[in-house]
């Protein structure tokens, strides 16, 4: 499984009834999951010398097979959000790219979390665990990176908000469910809480960091390396050195070309 970590600045839209919903005991969660590349360095994914990009064929296989995929915060198992099968998470392809709407249950306290975080701006991205297709990937060589093209994933795994994003391309806003203000600028909504559950929230994001910052830090490149690795086994490809992977990839590439 792969993971690609979008994010930008969180919009908190008018509150309107969301479908589906009782006495305001849902909120619904709209984003764009990934952002097709459209030109420009924010739709893109760089590590080192290689970028990601996703190009419109994407997910069409995805859609297609009306695959089941979940909703999770965080990429965690633990935390579900919603799920497609359910009829509580919506996929769909816009001119953006993947866009996904959850019903957050307010009546658990992960929904009303992860509904107050994103509307206090403290979730600012999501993310998508996907797998790559055996032919839905091509490499190129551009402005001095090495380019991945992705033009289809085999599955989709999940989709949701994130606490750590790492490209700035996508956006994420909840509607409805919870009582709401305009503060000055008159764009931007802010959501009003008690106190205490003020109070909650803060302790819980507390709690996180302090898990985060007690745990090993997390070596991006070598796990982007561990899963590379994984898929060239499959295609029957030598491992990549972890010395220096690009060198190796640059090596391969032009060997490859006529």
């Amino acid at each position: 499984m792969e993971y690609l970590l979008t994010s930008t600045p969180t919009v908190v839209a008018p509150a309107t009834q969301p479908r589906g919903s009782t006495g305001g005991k849902s909120a619904v969660l709209r984003g764009h999951a990934a952002m097709f590349y459209d030109g420009t360095p924010r739709t893109q994914v760089i590590r080192g010398e290689l970028a990601l990009r996703l190009e419109r064929t994407a997910f069409d296989r995805v859609i297609r097979e009306r695959q089941d995929v979940r909703a999770l915060f965080n990429h965690d198992p633990n935390m579900v959000l919603g799920r497609t099968s359910a009829g509580t998470l919506r996929l769909a392809i816009d001119r953006l790219g993947l866009r996904y709407e959850i019903d957050l249950d307010l009546e658990n306290s992960l929904g009303r979390d992860v509904a107050r975080w994103t509307a206090r701006r403290d979730l600012q991205g999501s993310s998508m665990g996907f797998q790559i297709a055996a032919t839905g990937d091509r490499w190129e060589k551009s402005g001095g990176l090495w380019v991945r093209w992705i033009n289809e994933l085999s599955e989709l795994f999940d989709v949701g908000p994130v606490t750590f994003p790492a490209n700035e391309a996508t956006d994420a806003y909840v509607i409805g469910g919870q009582k709401q203000s305009r503060t000055t600028d008159g764009d931007a909504l802010t959501t009003r809480q008690p106190s205490r559950a003020r109070r909650a929230s803060v302790a819980a994001l507390r709690r996180q960091l302090q898990k985060r910052q007690s745990a090993a830090p997390i070596d991006e490149s070598a796990v982007w390396l561990l899963r590379e690795n994984a898929r060239r086994r499959a295609r029957g490809l030598p491992a990549l050195s972890a010395t220096n992977p690009v060198r190796q990839l640059r090596r391969e590439l032009e060997g490859a070309q006529p």
